[in-house]
């Protein structure tokens, strides 16, 4: 979210995050104006403030400093102010939040904004709670659902566990077919709990460790499309935190070593989709801090990277240290850990030095320091760190091109190592660079199998290239994207405006991707005026979500919607954000590529 923090004598405004704790409130906020625009911090007990404001997402300070909240996106802003409405100044509430029956009140706002959906988003998420009467709430709708750790046999969400394949030390993998098709099969990973009396079922220890768990799933949502990057199926809370996995046949890279060794050819097969499959990860401002032998497949003919679990997104990790396992450790991410510095921000180079010590591993055998003269587990993050200041990693009795990798990849210093991007222009000329093509597109095309083909169809449909302005109204748009979506049903379309006025043109698109449209607004990468801030904050306001590395455009994913939905959509955003003027159109030019493709 967007963070404003103002003193008596300074403001700051940027992007940050804020964790509400039960006694304690934590800020994380930036200074966008700065040259340094670090993220600082802002750890408070309740009993320290003045409180929230009830009426606005703010809250005062005893030094009358305060700090104030945005949501950068339409869902976000819709969620952060019915929690902020529940909430309602009182923060009694979440220390005692039975007798509150804060919990009780938050699933009543929820149940209202499900309701209400469509005409809440319609009005841009104005969102009010003040006609819901919480004193007639029952008691017993804050008895939490029982949880119960399945077994073999048991069935959730349409999936029957048939037998365990394995599993480490946060969740068991279990074989699952699918009741309605018995040939289809997915990996089933359960939540293990950890020990201890405070850890009972649907306690708050409980529930923020499923909290964990299920981040690796929400965070490999993003990589649908990225062949070297695991990504789950779906994902559920009851009857026991789980995370449905496709299933995959091979082993991983430590199984596979360890039974047959790895030859020269499976070596920089695995280089490449190792580098690979973090520089997606790195382009979607994620760093995995995991990387090992063990959480890495051989799926058919690729490798690919599992369990995001301990992974952070760049820019937001204030208030926890990194994580991982220690051997495989970056030295930086070893000293932060060290020092107790929560405020360090780990970057996709501790992910390559990573890789590079699992690449080692794969050849030789031998970690960088030998386990057996760890003296305890106590001590194990410091002995390494000394280790790898003091001996760095020594690569000897390699061919020349891999030690050469490898050397670039476990540099000591983090600012002589190299990326992932830089690494793939090494590896590439080892590798048939044909096959790596196709793996990338038939993953890309994986979200949409009927856009695999150039098929033919569609060629009765009411449509037109090209529309001629100026135009009086968007109806003539609007019928267009109905001749599209509806008749011509393409995997891509695009409209490029172009204008009258000496103003530059832009574009719209939309791909056809898992039964639903994501749709694009061209931002100013690919704008030569550029946008002013004010004008991005619309677009933002209006439900688009910001530019990414690996998505450049302005993004929303819905649904199949209707084409009048979809036009009000675009159209929204190119009046109120862009300042399009109907008079200024010249025409606008319609392309569209795979016909009948769903």
């Amino acid at each position: 979210m967007r963070v404003t923090r103002g003193t008596k004598s300074q403001l700051y405004s940027g992007q940050g995050g804020l964790i509400i704790r039960r006694d304690s409130i934590l800020v994380g906020y930036s200074n966008e104006r700065s040259r340094n625009p670090q993220m600082k911090q802002l750890d408070k007990k309740w009993s320290k403030t003045l409180g929230p404001v009830p009426t606005s997402p703010t809250v005062y300070y005893e030094d009358h400093s305060y700090v104030e909240f945005e949501a950068l996106n339409l869902e976000d802003h819709i969620l952060f102010s019915a929690f902020w409405q529940v909430l309602d100044g009182d923060v009694f509430q979440l220390q005692d939040y039975a007798r509150s029956k804060f919990a009780t009140k938050l699933r009543a706002a929820a149940r209202y904004i499900e309701e209400n959906r469509e005409k809440i988003i319609s009005e841009n998420g104005a969102l009010s709670l003040d006609g819901l009467d919480y004193s007639t709430l029952s008691d017993d709708e804050d008895v939490l659902k029982e949880f119960s750790q399945p077994k073999i046999g048991s069935i959730i969400e349409g999936y029957k566990l048939v037998r365990e394949l394995g599993g480490g030390a946060f969740g068991s993998v279990f074989l699952a077919q699918s009741i309605e098709d018995k040939d289809a099969m997915v990996a089933f990973k359960l939540m293990k709990p950890r020990p201890g009396p405070e850890f009972k079922a649907g306690q708050v220890g409980f529930m923020h460790q499923a909290e964990e768990f299920l981040a690796e799933a929400k965070n490999s949502l993003n990589f649908t499309a990225a062949p070297y990057v695991m990504n789950a199926h779906e994902m559920g809370m009851y009857p026991w935190p789980w995370i449905a996995y496709p299933l995959v046949r091979g082993g991983t890279v430590k199984e596979v070593s360890a039974y047959r060794g790895i030859s020269d050819r499976d070596w920089w097969e695995l280089a490449h989709d190792l580098v690979s499959g973090l520089n997606s990860i790195h382009q979607e401002g994620l760093v995995h801090l995991d990387i090992k032998p063990d959480n890495i497949m051989r799926h058919e003919d690729r490798f690919m990277i599992m369990d995001l679990g301990v992974s952070m997104v760049t820019g937001y990790e204030f208030g926890q240290l990194p994580s991982g396992t220690i051997v495989y450790m970056a030295p930086e991410i070893l000293e932060a850990r060290l020092r107790g510095d929560r405020s360090f921000k780990p970057s996709g180079v501790a992910d390559v030095f990573s890789a590079g010590l699992t690449l080692l591993w794969c050849l030789t055998g031998r970690y960088h320091i030998d386990p057996r003269t760890i003296t305890s587990q106590a001590t194990a993050e410091e002995q390494v760190f000394r280790s790898l200041l003091k001996n760095g990693v020594e690569i000897f009795d390699l061919p020349a091109e891999k030690q050469a990798l490898l050397k670039k990849m476990l540099q000591v210093d983090p600012k002589l190592r190299a990326t992932a991007n830089e690494l793939l222009f090494d590896i590439a000329p080892k590798v048939d660079m044909d096959l790596k093509v196709q793996q990338v597109e038939r993953a890309k095309f994986a979200l949409s199998e009927g856009a695999l083909g150039q098929l033919e169809g569609g060629e009765n449909a009411r449509f037109k290239e090209r529309i001629d302005g100026p135009l009086k109204t968007w109806m003539p748009f609007q019928n267009q994207l109905r001749a599209i979506t509806e008749e011509i049903r393409p995997a891509f379309f695009s409209a490029d405006i172009y204008f009258n006025s000496g103003r530059e043109w832009m574009y719209v698109q939309a791909l056809y991707a898992a039964g639903g449209w994501v749709l694009e607004c061209q931002s100013e990468v690919f704008m030569d005026s550029g946008l002013k801030d004010s004008q991005k904050q619309k677009l933002i306001a209006l439900g688009w979500n910001p530019p990414t590395e690996s998505s450049p455009n302005y993004e929303r994913i819905v649904d199949m919607i209707s084409a009048e939905k979809m036009a009000n959509l675009f159209v929204d955003a190119l009046e109120q954000a862009y300042g399009v003027l109907l008079s200024e159109i010249s025409y606008i030019e319609f392309k569209i590529q795979n016909k009948n493709a769903y």
